[in-house]
């Protein structure tokens, strides 16, 4: 049936998707619920919609479609359930041309709010705020949770998840995607074309011209740790945090295949300091693929992991402060004991004695991939 309504003419399709959602009784003919609270200055800071199962599939086969009528990001079409990610996009080209995803429509595409000044936008967050609540105690029904915060509405988020008793039960959600973002610039609120959203944003550089708003690199400190990080298939953490505090998140993440933690660079411990920690060691049996990147050597947070089922293991080590320690990753594959598929090491900086024990060790040259980059 998807299929045939696929050959419909698209602005049909529309309407009788549109229809489809307005006559939909919420707590019955449907079975996905989508959250999206834009930042405080949008008119409407919260959009709740309510999709059946058919009419969700329709839309998530022809992405225009969904863009069009849902409000929502231009790849919500293929986010895939179970995923959490804290996007601190302080590279956003780079994401675009890697080609994993592009821009979310409510960054790439800001254009019919007339452009106010700082302190007028500030007078909206209070509302938000109020909003914000409201969402918060509807969120029982939410399978797919999308938020878009400014700097204003940060420590009101915070203020929500910080206490365990105030963060309600979550039976059905899927995914959680964080974006947080700062005020736009005047130069940046230039006209855009009408109807933004049928429209989609190029997955080119060219989205990060000046219709697009800036993202924040400072990270905010926001601990999530209060969210179901035990139903996540997979965590990935772009924003810089406390070494403790990625540890926790992947702690939780018991039923996950695969974990990126990235742009720990800040908080990253030295070697002495991480010893000092009062940190146990975590067995994850279904962890498949570990990428670690940033700090002076990310490979340190494997003196704190047994990982029996690995396959995939990623570590990048972004800061030229020392080498990294060969003997952390020998210790970590004599306590897993895990049969890599795959290992990939990049600017790990070894001494050539480290080197030569690490890549003499049984394991090692037992992978069948093993891939060295600027060593």
């Amino acid at each position: 049936m998807v299929s045939n309504s696929i050959e419909l003419p698209f602005e049909i399709l529309r309407t009788i998707f549109l229809l489809s959602l307005k006559l939909a009784y919420p707590f019955e003919a449907t079975s996905f619920h989508k959250y999206v609270l834009e930042p405080s200055y949008k008119k409407e800071p919260l959009s709740y919609t309510h999709v059946c199962r058919w009419w969700r599939a329709v839309a998530l086969a022809v992405p225009e479609l969904w863009k069009a009528v849902s409000g929502t990001r231009d790849w919500v079409g293929y986010t895939s359930p179970g995923v959490l990610s804290i996007l601190d996009a302080t590279r956003p080209q780079q994401l675009n041309h890697e080609g994993r995803r592009t821009f979310p429509a409510s960054i790439a595409r800001p254009a019919s709010p007339p452009r106010q000044s700082g302190a007028s936008m500030e007078k909206f967050t209070p509302r938000t705020v109020k909003v914000l609540a409201y969402f918060w105690n509807q969120i029982t029904l939410c399978r797919s949770l999308s938020l878009t915060l400014d700097l204003h509405l940060i420590p009101h988020f915070y203020n929500l998840i910080k206490d365990k008793n105030n963060l309600p039960a979550m039976p059905l959600l899927e995914d959680v995607e964080l974006v947080f973002i700062s005020r736009p610039r005047a130069s940046q609120r230039k006209a855009t074309p009408s109807s933004p959203g049928l429209s989609p944003c190029p997955p080119s550089a060219a989205c990060a011209g000046p219709t697009t708003r800036r993202i924040i690199k400072s990270s905010p400190r926001v601990f999530l740790g209060n969210l179901p990080f035990e139903k996540l298939d997979t965590l990935s953490l772009t924003s810089a945090m406390p070494f403790k505090v990625a540890m926790c998140y992947i702690g939780r993440c018991t039923s996950a295949t695969t974990v990126h933690i990235n742009n720990l660079e800040t908080f990253n411990p030295s070697a002495f300091e991480l010893h000092q920690l009062d940190q146990p060691i975590l067995e994850l049996p279904n962890l498949r693929s570990l990428t670690l990147e940033g700090g002076e050597d990310p490979s340190l947070a494997l003196s704190y992991l047994t990982l029996p089922g690995l396959k995939h293991l990623k570590v990048i080590k972004l800061m030229r402060r020392g080498p990294m320690d060969g003997r952390e990753l020998e210790a970590f594959f004599r306590r897993s004991g895990c049969s890599l598929n795959k290992l990939y090491l990049e600017e790990a900086d070894m001494a050539s004695d480290t080197m030569v024990s690490f890549l003499a060790t049984p394991v090692v040259q037992k992978i069948k991939e093993l891939i060295l980059v600027g060593l």
